[in-house]
């Protein structure tokens, strides 16, 4: 089970670092996608530092227990603001999905790291 949470938290790593890096550096398709949204341009750059600190979250939580479970905490959090966000615009089924499926891994790391994160503190 470990080595799956480890290649999970690979992929969250990877996506959020994908989308932090483009919110922050502007690319086309972010800038479109929070016009869509209704959100301000200056939120998707605070929300791509977010994300970027909870991709250093899950590098230290490869070592370290207790930072992967708080960054799947981070992550969940993050997802379900952004499945707010879209159904506050009703977007289609089809772009909350994604949301959907990064809540449920960052749920995933948060079980496996759980028992280390409230032991260990």
């Amino acid at each position: 089970m470990k080595m799956v949470s480890t290649v999970i938290e690979f992929m969250i790593a990877a996506v959020f670092l994908f989308a932090g890096l483009s919110k922050i550096f502007g690319m086309k398709w972010q800038i479109d996608n929070y016009e869509m949204l209704k959100l301000p341009q200056w939120f998707r750059i605070v929300t791509g530092w977010t994300q970027l600190i909870g991709v250093a979250g899950v590098a230290i939580g490869l070592w370290n227990g207790t930072w992967a479970f708080w960054s799947g905490i981070w992550f969940g959090i993050m997802m379900l603001c952004a499945i707010a966000a879209h159904l506050r615009v009703r977007s289609s089924f089809g772009l909350i999905l994604p949301c959907i499926a990064l809540v449920a891994l960052s749920v995933e790391v948060c079980l496996v790291h759980g028992s280390e994160a409230l032991l260990f503190g």
